[in-house]
């Protein structure tokens, strides 16, 4: 029997001379068996055993490796390892295909592993191959096309019925048919484009997550990875969890995390371990902590301290001394930490799961004000909240009271006058000695304070009460807070009193810290009768005469009568401010308090002014937008920004 294999740029003949045999179907191969002159039937190979030379026919079930052989038309070979050069008449289906080996022919199916060549195969229903090199004619079905992942095309080849990854190196002179399905933009892929349907993930198998590319974990959000069943955990590897995003990581939950395995662990990098959340880290072990170590000791400063703020307070404080860079300090005895200075720092959080209402969405976790800066957030020192009352008393501000409520928001009270604010996590910076205690106003006109351990605090206005907020709006309404006081209100439109024709459900704002006070004439002790209030002083959102500027301002009026003005802004103004200095001209951009930007360009100083009026558009599940800011012809800025499946379009006007 005589076989043509076209190699990579080679041509090789080669002949079988074979006597006809059958081997034992009830018997599992479990040692090295030269087969060479001979044909089986229905064979099974353990996962010992290796099969060289020879035909193989019938049903092969390989567990172990089969290597320089022949299947023939009958043969399906199912599983296991193929190494070598085979020459396929028959269907060889999941399979792994190890380096420096060929197979020719025949048909594939399942998931295909591919280190090697693959050339002038058939590719049945729903085939996936991932890796190494396609050469000759590769046929898929168009009706249930195979996918192609991580992989090189040969030049010359051509490919029908399949669809290509992002990943897919095509060279010169590939001929694509028709029928096949390739990226509509391969520089921003969706995860459609890695054969994930989002909306199936809650019931994605470990069979499936085999057949994924890794790659494709680079796409996942927080809210895909929130989705995936927590066994799944268990069988995912390394590049797996490297590959991941920061943010993406963010999601994992404590059932999921406890699903990987030890080992696994040492695959977060320092780019995405500082984003498992605070829940996670209070119920590491020791066994777990010591996977993890040598990564945390590279992360980034914010990320230590979080770690060392957060862990359980069984752990030995003798055990953590490895975690620490030279640069931090630690008392053995009392768990006191003492970071470097400018250090970024993070503080053990409130866990105040059950006092925010499931609408709302908190970018990040709130620091509980009545710890400090030690082991699992227990000090010997005034916890964070103590010391900022001693630097508002060095300012003046003495007859000020500052309490943090159960679900993490400040209130500063005087009796008379309140504000409502919380810590913006990402900037807690521990400063020099010399730097003046007290409280200030930064150039973005938010509230700091610099405490008596010479840690810096800016705060961020919000909502009085979160949940008195949504109350306003009923269960359908949400609201997502972001790190910079920009929340996201989406609020159902019979709300929106005094709306004008077109008005989206969906808002962004800031908020005044300034709660004002109830009307007196119409409620006590938080209590409120209505009964002959104009509209306008009554609950729900009051909307301003001239509402298109930040400088003119809409309000939010609370059950109890309090009410704080809001401010039109955008999504994401980090995003905005990083957007527009690429513009040419632009010199600075900063952030303001009531939402606005104050831009130099040209070294001129101008001021924008968000709106309320936003373009909401739905992409496509998985897809990665790219932000962009542009100056148009109408004296506007137009700002474009994607939050999970939608896209934002915002338009500022320019002003002074």
């Amino acid at each position: 029997m005589t076989y043509l294999l076209i190699r990579y740029r080679y041509l090789i003949v080669f002949t079988l001379f074979i006597t006809t045999s059958h081997a034992n179907a009830d018997t599992v191969i479990n040692t090295s068996l030269d087969h060479r002159g001979q044909i089986s039937d229905d064979m099974q190979i353990g996962t010992e055993g290796k099969v060289f030379g020879g035909v193989l026919c019938g049903i092969v079930e390989n567990s172990g490796e089969i290597n320089n052989l022949a299947i023939c038309a009958e043969g399906v070979v199912t599983g296991g390892r193929t190494s070598g050069t085979v020459v396929n008449r028959g269907t060889l289906c999941d399979t792994t295909i190890t380096p420096n080996t060929q197979v020719n022919g025949g048909a594939l199916c399942g998931l295909i592993q591919n280190q090697g060549i693959i050339a002038n195969v058939t590719l049945k229903s729903d085939t996936v191959i991932k890796g190494g090199i396609l050469q000759g004619n590769i046929q898929g079905d168009a009706g249930h096309p195979a996918y192609l992942g991580a992989l090189t095309v040969a030049a010359g080849s051509q490919l029908c019925g399949v669809k290509l990854s992002p990943t897919v190196q095509l060279e010169q002179n590939v001929t694509l048919c028709d029928n096949v399905i390739r990226p509509q933009n391969p520089e921003r892929p969706s995860l459609r484009d890695f054969n994930i349907d989002v909306p199936t993930l809650e019931s994605l198998t470990v069979q499936q997550l085999q057949r994924l590319e890794e790659e494709a974990f680079r796409l996942f959000t927080a809210q895909h990875l929130t989705r995936l069943p927590p066994s799944l955990f268990a069988a995912m590897n390394g590049n797996h969890i490297k590959k991941l995003t920061w943010k993406a990581v963010r999601g994992i939950t404590i059932n999921q995390f406890n699903q990987l395995p030890f080992e696994l662990l040492s695959a977060f990098t320092k780019e995405n371990l500082g984003a498992l959340s605070p829940a996670i880290v209070k119920q590491l072990t020791l066994q777990q902590l010591n996977y993890l170590k040598p990564t945390i000791k590279r992360s980034p400063e914010r990320d230590i301290s979080m770690f060392l703020t957060s862990i359980s307070p069984s752990i030995p404080t003798k055990e953590l001394y490895d975690i620490l860079p030279t640069t931090w300090k630690m008392n053995e005895t009392t768990g006191d930490l003492i970071a470097p200075k400018n250090a970024n720092l993070s503080f053990r959080t409130l866990d105040n799961s059950k006092n925010v209402p499931a609408q709302v969405d908190l970018e990040y976790d709130l620091p509980d004000m009545n710890t400090g800066l030690g082991i699992a957030g227990q000090t010997s020192r005034t916890s964070l909240l103590q010391q900022i009352r001693q630097a508002m008393s060095q300012s003046g501000l003495g007859e000020y009271e500052m309490t943090q409520q159960a679900d993490g928001i400040l209130w500063v009270n005087n009796g008379k006058t309140q504000f409502t604010l919380i810590p913006d996590v990402f900037t807690m910076q521990q400063m020099d000695s010399d730097t003046p205690v007290g409280v200030s106003i930064n150039i973005n006109g938010n509230y700091q304070i610099v405490t008596p351990d010479y840690t810096l605090i800016t705060f961020v206005p919000v909502p009085k009460n979160f949940s008195q907020l949504t109350a306003l709006f009923g269960e359908s309404s949400s609201v997502k807070c972001n790190k910079r006081g920009d929340a996201l209100l989406q609020i159902p439109a019979q709300y929106l009193r005094r709306g004008r024709e077109g008005d989206e459900v969906a808002m962004v704002s800031v908020f005044d810290p300034f709660v004002e006070p109830a009307p007196e004439e119409f409620c006590k002790d938080d209590v409120c009768d209505w009964t002959g209030a104009d509209e306008s002083m009554q609950p729900g959102i009051v909307w301003s005469e001239d509402d298109v500027r930040a400088s003119t301002t809409s309000k939010i009026i609370y059950t109890d009568g309090t009410s704080q003005k809001i401010y039109p802004t955008v999504l994401q103004p980090d995003v905005f401010i990083e957007e527009a200095l690429k513009i040419t001209g632009v010199e600075s951009v900063t952030f303001n308090n009531d939402g606005t930007f104050s831009v130099s360009y040209q070294a001129q100083q101008y001021r924008l002014y968000p709106s309320f009026q936003i373009q909401i558009t739905t992409i496509e599940a998985g897809q990665e937008f790219s932000p962009q800011v542009l100056i148009n012809p109408d004296n506007t800025v137009s700002y474009q920004v994607q939050d999970e499946e939608n896209v934002f379009t915002f338009r500022l006007e320019i002003g002074v």
